[in-house]
């Protein structure tokens, strides 16, 4: 095909609400309307000549439909689903692990004495092992000392390694985005079973000025998001919210205050 953008997936991402090829060669809300004006100096243009002014106008739509860029904008509603039907068995392949990076188990020899860890039995973390990357493995290892004290002010619990299991969008521009980790906390109140969910992201020095839009999108979570219910889950009241990014050696500090907010909602 000389122009690909006319491949119907292509148009349909442009064109949401097109059917088909067809509907979009043929319909006047597509280019079914659009008309033709050639001058020719033949009294009557040939096949050649027409067939060279479609072609030419083609290219020229194909260079405007190109150019057309998907824009999102995130919704500020969050409803509530099942954890089954968001986190489930993947299979993950790495090439090269190696210096307790991704790929390399937690409780690898190479990794950090200080970040090393046997995750196998903590119930706190879903996984048995946590492959991430060198900074994800410190923030795994920090989050593990203050379990504790997140236990005496929570009866649950959870820290979940997303896996591209789900994604976000930032509310203005829609950028896409895919929190490293979501920590579930439940607790009893007097008005019944509150859920918290928390998106966490641990960032590299060489990607914290490169990313800082997601972390500006964390922060508003608390202020921008409405957090909606289902009928199965049990909790009477939902909240979201996003934490500074866990950085080791610049952002520490940030982090830990963000950790002793929670432990005082």
């Amino acid at each position: 095909m000389k122009y690909p953008v006319y491949r119907f997936q292509t148009l349909k991402r442009c064109f949401p609400n097109v059917a088909s090829t067809r509907e979009f060669i043929t319909s006047a809300e597509y280019l079914g309307g659009i008309r033709l004006e050639i001058v020719s100096r033949e009294a009557r243009p040939s096949m050649t000549t027409l067939y060279r002014a479609v072609f030419s106008a083609l290219g020229r739509i194909a260079d405007s439909v190109s150019g057309i860029e998907e824009t999102y904008r995130g919704t500020r509603v969050f409803r509530a689903c099942r954890l089954q039907d968001v986190f489930g068995d993947k299979v993950v392949h790495y090439t090269r692990p190696h210096d307790g990076g991704v790929g390399v188990p937690q409780s690898d020899v190479s990794v950090n004495e200080r970040d090393r860890l046997d995750l196998s039995g903590q119930d706190w973390f879903a996984y048995a092992d946590n492959y991430g990357t060198s900074e994800e493995k410190a923030f795994v290892a920090h989050f593990y000392t203050y379990i504790d004290r997140f236990r005496k002010a929570y009866q649950k619990v959870v820290l979940i390694r997303n896996e591209r299991m789900f994604h976000l969008y930032s509310f203005e521009e829609g950028k896409r985005f895919e929190p490293d980790y979501v920590l579930i906390l439940q607790r009893e109140t007097d008005g019944g079973l509150e859920e918290i969910q928390v998106l966490i992201e641990p960032k590299g020095n060489h990607l914290l000025a490169e990313d800082a839009w997601k972390e500006a999108f964390l922060l508003s979570l608390e202020q921008n998001s409405v957090a909606v219910g289902g009928e199965e889950d049990g909790c009477t009241r939902h909240r979201i919210l996003g934490l500074h990014f866990f950085n080791e050696d610049t952002r520490k500090r940030e982090f830990d205050q963000d950790l002793e907010n929670l432990l005082k909602l």
